[in-house]
């Protein structure tokens, strides 16, 4: 199994605060997690129902828990 941590990216930061604008969540580092986790294209491992709920919404955003 191999594991890395993600690089915070500018990216990840400009989606973050789009996320942040259809009134996802209130908290910046769950948006800049989904942001990132879908700007790398990987799933985001979460028991947070808003975030689960969120990502059904969103293309390219997975969650697994």
């Amino acid at each position: 199994e191999h594991n890395e941590l993600a690089a915070l990216n500018p990216t990840a930061a400009v989606d973050s605060a789009l996320h942040n604008k259809v009134r996802f969540h209130c908290d910046p580092a769950d948006r800049m997690l989904c942001a990132t986790a879908q700007e790398l294209s990987v799933p985001l491992i979460t028991k947070d129902e808003r975030i689960q709920k969120f990502a059904r919404t969103v293309n390219g955003l997975k969650t697994i828990w």
